[in-house]
This record gives C-alpha cells, structure tokens and sequence, in this order.
C-alpha cells in the first residue's frame, strides 16, 4: 500500500539499488501486474543486472568526467603553446634590436683599437677599449644562443654536454674580470691548479657561472678590497672553484633565501647596489644542472666566497 507505482494496475514491484564503490548511482525498478510475480531466483538475476548497470552508468559518468578534463587540459595546452611561441618572439624581437647597437659600438672599439696609435690612447684606455670589445662580443654570442632553436632543444636535452677542461674556463674568466678589478682599486689574486682539470658539462653554461660569480665578487667589494679566485680538487676528488671577497657579505638571518629569484639581501638595497636578483639563482639553476654543489661562506662586514663543486670526468682523466 506505501508503493506508488509507475503503472496504476501493478500488483508486484522491485526495486534495486544500483550501487558501485559505495556510491548510489540510482535505483532500478521492475513492476508487474502479476501478484507475486519476482521469484526468489529472478530477484537474484536483477540483482546482478544491477550490478552490472551501476558499472556500466559508474563508467559512462567516469568517460564523461575523463572527456571534459581532457578538453580542459587540450584548451589548457593550446594556451602554454601560445604563451611559448609569444616568449620565443619577444625573445627574438628582444635580441633582433639588440644586434644593431651592439654591432654600432663593437664596429667603433674596433675601430679605435686598429687606430690606437693615431688616437692617443694611454695604455689604460686601451685597455679599456679591448675590454669592451670583448664585452660586447660576448653579449652577441648570447643573443646568438638566444635566436638559436635548435640550442635552447640541444640544452634541455643535455647534447651541448661535453669534456671540458674547467681550468681553461677559469683562466678564461679571470683574465677578463682581473682588467674590472684593476678598474675598481681591488686586489685581484689568483689560485689556480697548473693541471687540466676534466669536467663533463656546457661549457657556455659554466662560464656563465663562473662570470656571474666573479662579477658579483667585484661589485660587492669596495675599493681596496680583495679577491681570491681558486681552482682545486678536494679531499673527495671534485672540481672545487672558489671566489672569495672581502665585501659587505650577507646578513646571516638572510643566507637562507639568497639562491631564491629576485632576492637581494638588505645590506646590499641600503648601498643602492644595482642588480636584479637573478644571477645567483641562476648559478646554482646552472650547478643543479651538472648535478654539482654550491658552496657558500659569508660574515657580514667581513666577506663571502662563492663557488661550486663538480663531479670529475672520470673517462676524460683516463683517456
């Protein structure tokens, strides 16, 4: 009598729940207008085709949820596309406007540094002159890299890895960052291993690093001031560089957050010091990279010394 039946002559019903992973999905409901008509052994049988409904509705609802996520990550991917292929342009339009100013200033340093005895240079602005030649040479092999598809590919898939001697790079760095130094009343000195010392990695990636780390050591340390650049195998076998400044060094409640992206220590914000936070981060980006290991000491008013560790090329050592 409490059954309200779908057909107003029924006299027997079922009614079985169709449930999968303890969740309700409905109900199936079987009348007749037979009294007594569902036996024990068809109300087995509903039973099971319940069951197998409840998998076959819980699977239709899981493809539906499945298709709408796949639309999202579709309209999700199509959107990453377009912001890489907006990045790569402004990339491209970035360096294209580049490409002329610098070659306007290298033509001129050239330019001075073929006339140089017609000008009436001192030899410290000669100096000077080559350095920026150097400089500015430099910055187009950037640009270069930066225009270059097929690098950015060759370097996240680790193809620009080879056998470098990371003596070279060193002495390569610090004949160019020594002229700077001189440049800033700073005593440059130098301790570097006589032996090539093998590693396995980008060379245009570790010089990067190691650039970094110097130009960092000059802009941080006064006039006066000193630096160390050293290049070593440790105890346990690795590559250990090394520079060390006799700077403002960093505030030891701030040494946690100095690798982070933009972050630039107080000290460094009260002197006004220019940069824009990313050379560290992107010195140990580079060093995680070759699976290596930062190294870092720092007393504020005394100094600091940044470096890295690397794994030796051991291949390289035997050939």
């Amino acid at each position: 009598p409490e059954t309200a039946p779908l057909d107003t002559e029924t006299r027997s019903c079922v009614a079985m729940p169709l449930v999968t992973h303890e969740r309700g999905l409905g109900v199936l409901v079987l009348e007749s207008r037979t009294p007594h008509h569902f036996t024990e052994s068809m109300v087995e049988f509903i039973s099971l085709l319940a069951a197998r409904l409840a998998a076959a509705l819980d699977n239709a609802i899981l493809y539906d949820q499945i298709g709408q996520q796949f639309e999202e990550l579709q309209r999700l991917y199509e959107q990453v596309q377009e912001l890489e292929q907006l990045k790569t342009d402004m990339i491209r339009i970035a360096s294209h406007d580049l490409r002329g100013p610098m070659a306007t200033v290298l033509g001129f340093a050239e330019l001075i540094d073929w006339q140089d005895e017609d000008t009436n240079l001192t030899p410290q602005q000669v100096d000077y002159m080559r350095e920026i030649t150097h400089a500015v040479r430099r910055m187009q092999s950037i640009v270069n890299d930066f225009l270059s598809i097929e690098r950015v590919e060759e370097t996240a898939k680790g193809r620009t890895f080879g056998h470098i001697d990371l003596r070279a790079l060193v002495i390569q760095a610090a004949d160019e960052y020594q002229t700077r130094a001189a440049h800033h009343g700073q005593h440059w000195q130098e301790d570097i291993q006589k032996q090539p010392v093998w590693v396995f990695g980008d060379p245009a990636q570790l010089y990067e690093a190691i650039s970094n780390l110097l130009s960092n050591a000059i802009k941080y340390t006064p006039r006066g001031g000193t630096i160390i650049v050293r290049l070593a195998i440790d105890d346990d076998g690795r590559a250990l560089f090394e520079v060390e400044d006799s700077g403002m060094g960093v505030p030891l409640e701030q040494q946690g957050e100095l690798f982070r992206p933009f972050f630039r220590a107080g000290n460094v914000r009260k002197h006004k010091i220019e940069g824009t936070g990313l050379g560290l981060h992107l010195v140990k980006k580079i060093i995680d990279r070759h699976n290596g290991q930062i190294v870092f000491r720092s007393v504020e008013g005394v100094g600091s010394t940044f470096g890295f560790l690397l794994k030796l090329d051991d291949h390289k050592r035997k050939t």
